[in-house]
């Protein structure tokens, strides 16, 4: 099931540009702010690196990843994407939280590869040591975790099912848009109160890390009894 979401998003040219490419276009885009603003950026090395050694580099570096994990797309129009094959896919003797399940790893492996882009690129820029590096990870992983379920949550519940084109299903779907700019205020929030939280870099890990990954999986369990039944009344 995953391999059929992979390759049906990446055989429709819509799909794959708006989805799995923006995966590509925004480390160039950051590669291109970069190269134009190194010479500021050098002037700057002593207060970046001073920056770099509290939680704030840890901070920065987890919310880059998880806005580029969690900008693919994938999750919001998973249900939308598929409203031309709902009639055969229901049909299967498959159940809907193996259906969903392949939709939400299909936009997790992307996903990741979106934090690793971002997060890593940006332990890279700011000179993190390892262990901060990785404390930065487990943030973005378990940030993008909760944001793919909740993307796949609002698509079945507000799917776009009667589209003409491929394109209405995804660039005319507010389900992306939503998404994107909910979890986008979502990160200006948690980084408006880690300013005010008297917590030092291990203390940000386990309460983001924990506090996203146990939403991820409560959500995923309301998730998997609510899809079952709401499978059944999609229609195209």
């Amino acid at each position: 099931l995953v391999d059929r979401e992979i390759k049906l998003m990446n055989r429709e040219p819509v799909y794959f540009f708006n989805g799995p490419f923006s995966l590509v276009i925004m480390p160039l885009v950051l590669g291109v702010m970069y190269f134009a603003q190194r010479d500021n950026l050098r002037q700057l090395a002593p207060q970046i690196a001073s920056f770099a050694g509290g939680p704030g580099g840890l901070l920065s570096a987890a919310a880059l990843g998880a806005f580029t994990g969690s900008a693919t797309g994938i999750t919001s129009t998973a249900f939308s994407r598929d409203a031309k094959a709902l009639a055969y896919l229901k049909a299967l003797p498959i159940s809907g939280r193996r259906y969903a399940a392949a939709k939400w790893l299909h936009g997790l492996i992307f996903a990741a590869l979106g934090v690793l882009v971002g997060t890593g690129g940006a332990c890279l820029l700011l000179g993190l040591d390892l262990a901060s590096s990785a404390g930065a990870f487990a943030i973005a992983l378990a940030f993008i975790a909760f944001a793919n379920i909740a993307g796949l949550f609002l698509d079945a519940a507000n799917p776009r099912l009667s589209w003409d084109t491929p394109t209405a299903a995804m660039k005319q779907n507010p389900n992306a848009g939503i998404i994107v700019v909910g979890l986008m205020g979502l990160l200006a929030l948690l980084g408006l109160l880690s300013a005010y939280l008297p917590l030092g870099k291990l203390g940000f890990v386990l309460v983001y890390g924990c506090g996203f990954g146990a939403a991820a999986a409560l959500l995923g369990l309301i998730f998997g009894r609510y899809i079952e039944g709401r499978l059944a009344e999609l229609e195209p």
